[in-house]
């Protein structure tokens, strides 16, 4: 009677957990654009968009990795810097890991400094468009209630165009705009972006 019992137990727990899939883990490589004496474009109070890209960068990895995500860093200082070709990352093969690619970039206008907004970009010819498109599309979802971005799949971006992984590139805003600018310097805007994103990653 107790093996008939043990079995019955048994077959009851391996149909229960046959059913129960291990959760995927998720590898972000973050990028942080320029870098070094890339610096990109400057603001007129001479803040610079490698260092503010760099200052998104470090609060998405924060929380990201506080959601127990695997982080990969393409910089982790001002200093550094990668080429375009050396920034799109070969995904680790691996059936138990999905790795997705954020690249931080900044807006600036010569001409008008009232321009502003949010942006989204993915690139619609490579390999993973079409989930690179879904990713954009949550983001700028969980991003609507403090900054609705528009999403653009036309921009040649080589960083987006040449990666092997889901990729999109965030630009919270123009540095050229006063009000932006000191927005995108907080770190409470920098902390509400990055848990927007990685909400958006686990959907």
């Amino acid at each position: 009677m107790f093996k008939k019992i043990l079995a019955a137990s048994l077959i009851g727990f391996t149909t229960l957990t046959s059913f129960t899939p291990a959760k995927q883990k998720i590898r972000l490589v973050i990028d942080a654009s320029h870098g070094n004496d890339k610096t990109g474009t400057v603001s007129k109070d001479d803040q610079w968009e490698s260092m503010l890209a760099l200052q998104f960068a470090q609060a998405l990895e924060k929380v990201a990795k506080n959601h127990g995500m695997e982080v990969v860093m393409e910089r982790v200082s001002d200093g550094a810097y990668k080429t375009m070709g050396d920034r799109a990352p070969m995904p680790i093969p691996s059936e138990d890991r999905k790795t997705y690619f954020i690249s931080f970039h900044v807006n600036n206008s010569e001409k008008d400094k009232n321009l502003r907004g949010a942006e989204l970009k993915y690139d619609a010819t490579n390999h993973f468009a079409e989930e690179s498109a879904i990713l954009a599309k949550n983001i700028k979802k969980n991003m609507a209630p403090f900054a609705d971005p528009k999403v653009d799949n036309k921009e040649n971006l080589m960083v987006l165009h040449n990666n092997t992984v889901p990729a999109v590139a965030v630009i919270p805003g123009y540095m050229s705009n006063t009000e932006e600018m000191k927005r995108m310097k907080d770190p409470t805007f920098q902390t509400k972006l990055a848990n927007a994103i990685v909400t958006s990653i686990e959907e």
